[in-house]
C-alpha cells in the first residue's frame, strides 16, 4: 500500500471476500484509513455522476474474482472497470446481458488471456489496457 503513503485517501473500499485474506487485513490496518465493504448497488459520486457497482455478488475468497466491478457514465461515455476479475467476467454476462459499454478497463493489464472472447465480444467496448 505504498499508495496510501503518498497519496492522502478518505477511504479504502474492499469486496467482502478481500477480508478473508489476513495478509491483505493486516496491509489495510498499517495504512490507518478507514476501510469500506462494498456491496452490489451502492453508487459512488464523480463527477457529475456515479459508478455502481456491479459485482462480486456474493463472498468469495479474495481472489481475483472477488475484484469489485464498477460501471458508470463519465464524460459522456459507458465505462466499466472489472479489476482482475476472472471467471466472474461470465458471471457479469449472465447478469448484465444487454450493458452497454463504450469503455472497458481490460484486467490483468489486458494480456492475451486477461479476458474470456464472449464477454470481450459483448461488451462492444473500446478496450483499455494498462502497464
Amino acid at each position: 500500500m505504498d499508495l496510501s503513503k503518498a497519496v492522502s485517501l478518505k477511504t479504502i473500499y474492499v469486496s467482502p471476500g478481500s477480508l478473508a485474506v489476513p495478509e491483505f487485513v493486516e496491509v489495510l490496518k498499517e495504512t490507518h484509513v478507514p476501510v469500506k465493504v462494498v456491496s452490489v448497488g451502492e453508487q459512488f459520486p464523480i463527477f457529475d455522476s456515479f459508478l455502481e457497482v456491479l459485482y462480486p455478488s456474493q463472498i468469495g475468497d479474495g481472489g481475483n474474482n472477488d475484484s469489485i466491478v464498477l460501471y458508470g457514465d463519465l464524460l459522456d461515455k459507458k465505462f466499466l472497470f472489472t479489476g482482475d476479475l476472472e471467471d466472474g467476467e461470465l458471471e457479469l454476462i449472465r447478469s448484465y446481458a444487454n450493458l452497454p459499454v463504450d469503455i472497458l478497463k481490460a484486467g490483468h493489464h489486458g494480456s492475451k488471456g486477461s479476458s474470456y472472447p464472449a464477454f470481450l465480444g459483448r461488451s462492444g467496448a473500446f478496450i483499455y489496457w494498462t502497464k
